[in-house]
């Protein structure tokens, strides 16, 4: 098939899936958790023995930076301003994590430490450890613990645990708070960013070669952008499974199988992203020409995801407009 007939293919297929709903959402079910096999604490691509059977256990934290407390025993240390939320649902040795933030700068790692409201105590589960583009406020994503006996304690007294961000300005914590217990929750939730209208579903075969000395086209790759284009901004949410750890993700100008020039930086990790994180949110500011380019020709542009084994380009998909 060609690359047009593809891309115009699943196009017509993304428009029966996505109707007035979450592109992510409607796309992948359950993108909210990663498949059994998916990629947990190691990279997409390694084989990792997930064991995802059964009941799932849904925890809930509300951060803030006066729950902070300093290795002093002084209270009150974190961000001020800062708030966050954090979805956990544990099922077999698997830990999804969905965490959004407003108010803190970029966060630098987050995890689950064992101690009571007022106490610090020890890092029981990293979710991840190394600093997030500024433009974020959102990402999910899974580690796999094999520690049993922490994984019980954790369900049994979530009180007796405390989720805790971190990030350059306040490196022992920004926002903090003890976790309870929930009926369910939607790991996935903290990727919602509006009302997304603008989407596109970005595969290997949509590539199309430029520099020599950039891969481009990761065979089993696959990503979806939901986007709600404004005036100067894009929020924008975006999924992604069977890459390596994604560096950049834009949008560019430009028709089917033509390469076109960046139009919209949504996010840059030069490094990578972390290898726990499978989906992310954000904001991004847009020059207002652009913007209203987008809006009147949509399926002249691209999104286009770059990862560490494809600097060229892992995914692309043409944008289209929904409603």
């Amino acid at each position: 098939m060609s690359v047009r007939k593809s891309v115009l293919s699943g196009i017509a297929l993304s428009v029966a899936l996505v109707g007035a709903g979450s592109a992510i959402a409607a796309a992948h079910p359950g993108h909210s958790e990663p498949a059994p096999g998916a990629p947990a604490d190691a990279g997409n691509k390694k084989v990792v023995k997930v064991d995802t059977t059964g009941p799932a256990t849904f925890l809930v934290a509300d951060l803030n930076g006066k729950n902070e407390v300093s290795n002093e025993g002084k209270k009150n240390v974190g961000d001020q301003d800062g708030k966050a939320k954090q979805i956990i649902k544990i099922q077999g040795n698997q830990v999804s994590f969905g965490i959004q933030w407003n108010g803190i700068a970029a966060p630098t790692a987050a995890h689950i430490h064992e101690g009571v409201a007022g106490k610090n105590g020890a890092v029981k589960v990293p979710f991840f450890a190394s600093p997030l583009p500024g433009t974020l406020n959102a990402v999910t994503g899974a580690v796999t613990v094999d520690d049993k006996a922490l994984l019980d304690s954790l369900k049994k007294n979530p009180g007796n645990f405390y989720a805790n961000l971190h990030n350059g300005e306040f490196a022992a914590g920004a926002v903090r708070a003890q976790f309870r217990k929930v009926e369910r929750a939607d790991v996935g939730s903290v990727l919602n960013n509006g009302d997304n209208r603008f989407f596109s579903f970005g595969t290997g075969n949509q590539e199309v070669p430029g520099d020599p000395a950039k891969k481009v086209n990761d065979p089993d790759g696959f990503s979806i952008f939901g986007l709600k284009v404004g005036n100067d901004r894009i929020n924008f949410s975006i999924k992604w499974s069977n890459v390596s750890a994604p560096t950049n993700g834009h949008l560019h100008k430009g028709g089917i199988g033509v390469n076109g020039p960046v139009v919209a930086d949504l996010f840059a990790a030069p490094a990578g992203l972390p290898a726990s994180v499978n989906a992310v949110a954000g904001s991004a500011a847009v020059p207002q020409a652009v913007t209203a380019e987008l809006k009147k020709n949509p399926i002249g542009h691209y999104s286009n995801l770059h990862t560490t084994e494809f600097s060229g380009g892992a995914t692309r998909g043409q944008v289209f407009h929904i409603g």
